[in-house]
């Protein structure tokens, strides 16, 4: 677990204002009453708290005898401003539209002190976002919104068909989140594409990176030059995909590559890495090509997980999305350069400095680009330089950063003479789970 030093990230403003951040990302609760989150979420939760210490988080809670591995306690004594309301945790649309007075319910709760919110549009099955942008619309008391746009899964995929109903839904996602933007102050997008979704001059629009790296974890130049020293010395290209197996990430596409590479004898080996629905098939079309494929079995996010990226020489992203899979600033972390599908997204950030791009949805294509990298190891040394560079500056705290700054505008704008504080006051008062 890393425990975040705000002075050594330079993170030094403290915002009085109060925070409802009301977000479906479930939390879990143990007999003794106790909450915990998973520990991805808590690492950027506790990003959040160093800034914004008084925070209500509205979020679903899950009872549970025990807690997995790699999840964290909501500590009171570390998070003394914190309050927490249980959210609604439906798993259907009927469940959610039943459950609707309670959740309006639970955020008249969190307004209700709230200086500063956050709103989503992601949610299963209905976002936050919504509800809460259009109430905000006729509410008296004006408070400063923003959000963050680092998805829009519901837009079609390159090559991917989509059902009639999941079309009308992605219609219906795409119209009612464009409404919800309409009074949004601040808007935080992970690539430009997000940003065309926000009014023009109606939100401040700040591009943030999809990153979740911290500093320690970036290989140092003694490190990657002695790493390349071995790799080169391999006459295989060793390349990684890591990601869920499902058809919009490509592994159709990879799979079909891969058998054109291998087809030609041309020497690269390939570890996949995930899980998904695609399982079955990406195991029997290892077992078919042994030589060539090798399956790997998922490890915990972070320095293990970056072990195995630290061990190729090419990350592939065959992605049919326009999303921005985070493994791109993982593998720039290790010195380690992404070959990927020439999406809205991934051509957003993968610069030609530190990588290649494709054809999407091209098997023929990316055979190629794989083909001629397994001749061409300069290009990946070169670009392996400038990957760990820009990766020094892409971390998770350096993103957290300019959110710091971006909510240091907003909020001395709606309160000039109350925005910050230099350091945290102090409180004796304990989590609580507030009831709605």
């Amino acid at each position: 677990m890393t425990i975040i030093d705000d002075a050594a990230h330079g993170l030094t403003d403290v915002f009085v204002q109060r925070c409802f951040m009301p977000i479906g990302i479930e939390l879990l609760r143990t007999p003794d009453g106790s909450l915990w989150a998973a520990d991805l979420w808590f690492k950027d939760l506790a990003y959040h708290l160093a800034y914004f210490p008084a925070t209500t988080l509205l979020s679903p809670i899950r009872d549970v005898d025990s807690v997995p591995s790699g999840w964290q306690a909501l500590e009171g004594g570390r998070f003394p401003l914190l309050d927490v309301i249980e959210a609604p945790n439906p798993h259907s649309l009927v469940a959610a539209l039943r459950q609707m007075p309670r959740l309006w319910r639970q955020m008249t709760v969190g307004l209700r002190h709230a200086e500063v919110v956050y709103c989503g549009f992601v949610e299963w099955p209905i976002a936050y976002g919504w509800i809460l942008a259009p109430r905000l619309m006729v509410r008296r008391r004006s408070v400063p919104l923003f959000t963050f746009l680092e998805s829009a899964f519901w837009r079609p995929s390159v090559g991917v068909t989509f059902s009639r109903r999941r079309r009308l839904r992605g219609l219906l996602s795409e119209q009612l989140t464009r409404f919800g933007l309409r009074r949004v102050d601040l808007a935080f997008v992970t690539q430009p594409a997000y940003g065309d979704m926000v009014p023009v001059g109606r939100a401040a629009v700040v591009e943030v990176h999809a990153s979740w790296i911290e500093p320690e974890w970036v290989v140092s130049d003694a490190d990657l030059a002695r790493r390349l020293e071995r790799r080169a010395s391999d006459p295989v290209l060793r390349v990684l995909f890591a990601g869920r197996f499902e058809h919009e990430k490509g592994l159709g596409v990879l799979m079909d590559a891969i058998g054109s590479v291998a087809e030609a004898g041309t020497p690269v080996a390939f570890n996949l890495v995930g899980t998904g629905t695609l399982v079955p098939e990406v195991s029997a079309f290892a077992g078919d090509n042994p030589q060539a494929v090798a399956l790997v079995e998922p490890v915990t996010y972070g320095p293990e997980f970056l072990e195995l990226v630290a061990d190729v020489d090419v990350v592939v992203i065959p992605s049919l999305s326009s999303e921005q899979p985070r493994l791109v600033y993982d593998a720039f972390s290790q010195g380690v350069p992404v070959l990927a599908a020439a999406t809205t997204g991934l051509q957003a950030c993968v610069p030609s400095e530190a990588g290649w791009l494709f054809v999407p949805n091209s098997a023929g294509d990316l055979a190629a680009a794989i083909s001629a990298l397994a001749s061409d190891r300069d290009s990946i040394r070169k670009k392996s330089a400038t990957a760990v560079q820009l990766a020094r500056r892409l971390t998770h705290s350096d993103t957290h950063s300019v959110r710091r700054a971006a909510f240091r505008e907003l909020l001395e704008a709606r309160y000039p003479r109350t925005a910050r504080v230099s350091v945290p006051g102090q409180t004796d008062r304990d989590d609580r789970l507030v009831d709605a």
